[in-house]
């Protein structure tokens, strides 16, 4: 909570909290990829992450994703 960012693109000198948001940024110089491999069994289209699978899989299963308000309990 200090407010001080150690992590440093060596490029571009943006500076990062997490050494982790460094790695990702660095990708927009280089242009390297992620590896997804989450990979849908029905179109195999693939995914980074897990959950975005899961939601994606939705779309041949015909389910509709349930919310509930919060405040009235109302789903949609």
């Amino acid at each position: 909570h200090t407010g001080q960012k150690p992590f440093s693109c060596t490029i571009c000198e943006k500076s990062f909290i997490r050494k982790f948001d460094l790695i990702k940024h660095s990708r927009t110089h280089t242009g390297e990829q992620p590896e997804k491999t989450y990979v849908c069994p029905d179109c195999s289209r693939r995914f980074l992450h897990k959950s975005s699978l899961t939601q994606h899989r939705q779309v041949h299963t015909g389910e509709k994703p349930v919310f509930t308000c919060p405040r009235c309990a109302k789903k949609f």
